[in-house]
């Protein structure tokens, strides 16, 4: 089946110079963050985006990162908030918390990478959660692996569904080439 649609722009972009994997430091560039934003990477791991994110919003902004693994929140501790860079704010939350602590539309973008294809059972709560938290106008960046379980409409339509047009696909220079990467816009 030919892809059409925002996958479709996806396809076109590749190219023999694309690297294989992910690269934080594109796709916070691409996702066009201002100082002083509101950020939350909702599975932060061990970090790799913090770095770029908190670079990207300055000193007055937030970075909100979320973590389900007691070592990963340990580790995002030592490595910012004992050193004083107060702009990163570690969440240990898992979605049967309730709600993660923050404000309700405060979040100026949102990072879901690897998250979708990994969550199946759990999306619906993970996305209302990030519907909660991100301001209308903010951005969803979701970056997940080329995979057939989803089809490429059912993901169009499930974020539809939580209010996320999607804008723009991430260039395969941010992404790579075993994942996708898109930017949706909260109505």
């Amino acid at each position: 089946m030919q892809s059409t649609g925002i996958f479709a722009d996806i396809q076109k972009m590749h190219d023999a110079t694309v690297p294989s994997f992910v690269s934080p430091r594109s796709v916070v560039s691409e996702l066009n963050l201002w100082q002083g934003d509101h950020v939350c990477d909702f599975a932060a791991g061990a970090g790799h985006f913090v770095p770029h994110l908190r670079a990207a919003v300055g000193s007055n902004g937030k970075v909100y990162a979320r973590n389900e693994q007691p070592a990963h929140h340990e580790m995002l501790m030592r490595e910012h908030v004992m050193r004083g860079q107060h702009e990163v704010v570690p969440h240990l939350h898992t979605l049967d918390d309730g709600e993660l602590d923050i404000v309700a539309g405060i979040v100026d973008a949102v990072l879901l990478v690897n998250v979708l294809s990994r969550e199946t059972s759990r999306v619906t709560k993970l996305l209302a959660e990030v519907e909660r938290v991100i301001r209308r106008g903010g951005k969803l960046c979701v970056v997940d692996w080329r995979t057939q379980r989803e089809s490429e409409r059912a993901l169009l339509e499930l974020l539809a569904s939580f209010g996320f047009t999607p804008k723009r696909a991430l260039t395969p220079r941010a992404v790579g080439v075993y994942h996708y990467g898109i930017i949706f816009t909260k109505q």
